[in-house]
Protein backbone atom coordinates (compact mmCIF):
# COMPACT_ATOMS: atom_id res chain seq x y z
CA UNK A 1 0.00 0.00 0.00
CA UNK A 2 0.94 3.26 -1.14
CA UNK A 3 0.83 6.11 1.75
CA UNK A 4 -1.91 8.44 1.04
CA UNK A 5 -1.40 11.82 3.51
CA UNK A 6 -4.92 13.94 4.34
CA UNK A 7 -4.89 17.03 5.71
CA UNK A 8 -7.35 17.39 8.26
CA UNK A 9 -8.66 20.65 10.56
CA UNK A 10 -10.35 20.63 13.01
CA UNK A 11 -13.50 23.21 12.16
CA UNK A 12 -14.46 25.47 15.06
CA UNK A 13 -17.85 26.19 13.33
CA UNK A 14 -20.01 23.96 14.82
CA UNK A 15 -21.63 21.04 13.05
CA UNK A 16 -25.29 19.13 13.63
CA UNK A 17 -24.30 18.26 17.51
CA UNK A 18 -23.16 21.58 18.61
CA UNK A 19 -19.44 20.84 18.78
CA UNK A 20 -16.54 21.42 16.65
CA UNK A 21 -15.76 18.60 13.85
CA UNK A 22 -12.70 17.22 11.76
CA UNK A 23 -12.99 17.98 8.33
CA UNK A 24 -11.13 16.71 5.37
CA UNK A 25 -8.85 19.97 3.30
CA UNK A 26 -6.50 18.14 0.77
CA UNK A 27 -4.82 15.33 0.30
CA UNK A 28 -1.91 13.75 -1.72
CA UNK A 29 0.59 10.82 -1.73
CA UNK A 30 2.91 13.57 -1.24
CA UNK A 31 3.34 14.42 1.94
CA UNK A 32 5.52 17.59 1.57
CA UNK A 33 2.61 18.70 -0.90
CA UNK A 34 0.30 18.25 2.38
CA UNK A 35 2.41 20.31 4.53
CA UNK A 36 2.65 23.10 2.13
CA UNK A 37 -1.06 23.04 1.35
CA UNK A 38 -1.62 23.42 5.29
CA UNK A 39 1.22 26.26 5.56
CA UNK A 40 -0.44 27.92 3.03
CA UNK A 41 -3.94 27.82 4.66
CA UNK A 42 -2.47 28.87 7.79
CA UNK A 43 -1.12 32.06 6.10
CA UNK A 44 -3.85 32.87 4.64
CA UNK A 45 -5.96 32.32 7.95
CA UNK A 46 -3.94 34.91 9.54
CA UNK A 47 -5.24 37.36 6.64
CA UNK A 48 -8.94 36.37 7.38
CA UNK A 49 -9.05 34.64 3.60
CA UNK A 50 -9.94 31.22 5.12
CA UNK A 51 -12.46 29.85 7.76
CA UNK A 52 -11.18 29.09 11.40
CA UNK A 53 -9.30 26.34 12.08
CA UNK A 54 -8.49 25.54 15.28
CA UNK A 55 -5.93 22.68 14.70
CA UNK A 56 -4.52 20.68 11.50
CA UNK A 57 -3.59 16.62 11.44
CA UNK A 58 -2.17 14.87 8.78
CA UNK A 59 -3.34 11.28 8.81
CA UNK A 60 -1.85 8.49 7.26
CA UNK A 61 -4.19 6.09 5.67
CA UNK A 62 -4.24 4.14 2.07
CA UNK A 63 -6.28 6.08 -0.97
CA UNK A 64 -9.44 5.08 -0.51
CA UNK A 65 -12.20 7.56 0.25
CA UNK A 66 -13.50 5.14 3.24
CA UNK A 67 -10.32 4.62 5.02
CA UNK A 68 -9.96 8.27 5.01
CA UNK A 69 -13.59 8.90 6.47
CA UNK A 70 -13.23 5.94 9.01
CA UNK A 71 -9.68 7.62 10.62
CA UNK A 72 -10.94 11.20 10.30
CA UNK A 73 -14.39 9.88 12.36
CA UNK A 74 -12.25 8.41 15.15
CA UNK A 75 -10.39 11.47 15.82
CA UNK A 76 -11.01 13.39 19.04
CA UNK A 77 -13.45 16.41 18.47
CA UNK A 78 -11.88 18.43 21.24
CA UNK A 79 -9.46 22.11 21.18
Amino acid sequence: MKAYYTLVGLNTDEDFEGKPFWEIIFGDHDREVVEDERDDIKDNQENGVFHDIAKFKIITTSGKQEDIEAKVAGLKKTL
